[in-house]
């Protein structure tokens, strides 16, 4: 059975108290586990500041619950966690699976939902394997939403989720970003899906 989903607007949406808008250094920063991350990088040319929490080992650090985040924050400035967030995707895990009010979970099926509205689906190669690779769709929603779907046996996963502004590009270092930590920090069950 389908369970039928209408989006509300990307930020009214709160994910363990984390919603956008929320200013990185005074409301995020200092709450465990976002206290700890793998890395901040200036990206889309020194234009955003992104920071990302792993679901495997980076830099002696690992988020809960085999999840990945990534935060996008609309500037790369002197003081550059004192800043809203402007964009957060969740890829990997299910550790906002019962502290988020956002309807999808990571890894269900997207068959398991009827998702009302049209999207634009952009369909990208993603290399999973050496010598294979599977298809992604990000499909994205009005009001800043964006479904990534992967294909993984012929049936579509949700391999996450982006809400909050992106580039129009799907070149641009901020989406390309996703699917680079999707295929390097994936936790031993997100790399069992692709072996044959």
């Amino acid at each position: 059975m389908t369970q039928k989903i209408q989006f509300k607007k990307a930020e009214e949406y709160s994910f363990d108290g984390i919603s956008l808008g929320m200013n990185f250094k005074n409301n995020i920063m200092s709450r465990p586990p976002f206290h700890v991350f793998c890395d901040d990088d200036p990206i889309d040319d020194r234009s955003r500041l992104m920071v990302v929490y792993t679901a495997t080992d980076c830099r002696k650090t690992r988020f809960p619950d085999d999840t990945s985040v990534l935060m996008y924050f609309p500037d790369y400035s002197e003081d550059k966690f004192d800043q809203p967030l402007e964009a957060l995707a969740v890829i990997h895990g299910n550790y906002f699976d019962d502290r988020s009010d956002f309807p999808l979970k990571v890894n269900d099926s997207l068959e398991d939902y009827d998702i009302a509205g049209e999207s634009l689906i952009t369909l990208i190669p993603m290399r999973t394997r050496r010598k294979q690779t599977t298809n992604v769709e990000i499909m994205r929603y009005p009001d800043n939403i964006s479904i990534i779907a992967i294909d993984v046996g012929g049936k579509k996963l949700i391999g996450g989720f982006v809400l909050g502004k992106m580039p129009e590009s799907m070149e641009a270092e901020s989406w390309r970003s996703i699917l680079k930590v999707y295929r390097s920090f994936a936790p031993d069950k997100i790399k069992a899906f692709f072996k044959k």
